[in-house]
C-alpha cells in the first residue's frame, strides 16, 4: 500500500505478487493499478468518505447540506 501511495506502481506490483490474492485489499489495489488511478484519488475519496462517516457517527448533517 506504501508504495501505490508514493506513486511507485512497479515496487507495488512486486509486493502485490507477494499476497493472498483473494484479499480485498490486494483485489483492490491491482484494479486500482491496472486502472491507473492515481494514489491522489484515492487519497481525496478516503478522506472525504471518512469525514462523511465521522459526521453521520455523530449526527451531523453531510457536508453539502451544512
Amino acid at each position: 500500500m506504501r508504495a501505490y501511495q508514493r506513486g511507485d506502481g512497479t515496487s507495488a506490483r512486486i509486493a502485490l505478487e507477494n499476497t493472498d490474492p483473494e484479499q480485498p485489499l490486494t483485489r483492490l489495489l491491482t484494479s486500482m493499478l491496472g486502472h491507473a488511478v492515481p494514489p491522489s484519488t484515492v487519497r481525496d475519496l478516503v478522506q472525504k468518505t471518512s469525514a462523511e462517516a465521522r459526521r453521520a457517527l455523530l449526527g451531523e448533517p453531510p457536508a453539502d447540506h451544512a
